[in-house]
């Protein structure tokens, strides 16, 4: 969508970064979230590994919170919810898109936790003139809880999954299209495998679409 929208004229990669983390922050505005020190260790570790070396991306504030964040873990619980920090933007706001028109976004049952934000990011290119219609069937509706923490009991060997944190998304959580843990979004236009082609070709009037997209509802599945 964001390709569609913003990238045909823009190839550079500081505009798409900038573009990226602009509905990074607008999607996430007051998000907060809850964490357990004991299991985020192992998401702390990760992180350690993995976004210390695009520390560069980030807001010289984000850092240090980053920093003394996980060096607060290491002593006490945090049984408070935390706001979240993001990437840096020299965008206030979204630009003129490129493109403006209709934009059809295929949505199931395994649509769910980030992919679920996504979806909401949808809704912001709506005041930009970009018609967004969601298709298919309601998302999983999971976004309360982020990460996978794993490991192994000592004594049994049985292995324990667990979210890492519990969170709150103010604007995905109150869009009137959100229905809740375990409902998710609901389609503008609801459909299923067997009927998402004839759906679609209805909708755009574009007698092609079974052509190109053969085989899309197995894909489904």
């Amino acid at each position: 969508m964001l390709s569609a929208a913003y990238y045909n004229q823009h190839m550079d990669k500081e505009y798409q970064n900038n573009m990226q983390s602009l509905f990074n922050n607008k999607i996430c505005e007051g998000c907060t979230m809850l964490v357990s020190p004991f299991t985020m260790q192992s998401e702390k570790e990760w992180l350690e590994k993995s976004v210390s070396n695009q520390f560069s991306l980030y807001k010289p504030e984000v850092v240090d919170y980053f920093k003394a964040y996980w060096k607060h873990m290491e002593y006490r619980p945090i049984r408070k919810h935390i706001p979240l920090d993001y990437f840096a933007s020299t965008f206030e706001d979204f630009p003129e898109p490129d493109f403006k028109g209709d934009v059809y976004v295929l949505i199931n049952r395994g649509t769910g936790s980030a992919a679920e934000f996504g979806t909401g990011m949808t809704y912001l290119l709506q005041d930009k003139g970009i018609k967004v219609h969601l298709i298919g069937e309601n998302s999983w509706g999971g976004i309360k809880y982020g990460g996978m923490w794993s490991n192994s009991m000592p004594n049994s060997g049985l292995w324990i999954r667990a979210g890492i944190y519990f969170g709150e998304s103010p604007i995905v959580q109150n869009n009137p299209n959100w229905h809740g843990e375990g409902n998710g979004w609901f389609p503008d236009y609801w459909a299923t495998n067997e009927t998402i082609l004839n759906t679609l070709e209805n909708l755009t009037g574009d007698l092609e679409l079974k052509t190109v997209l053969a085989g899309l509802g197995k894909e489904l599945l």
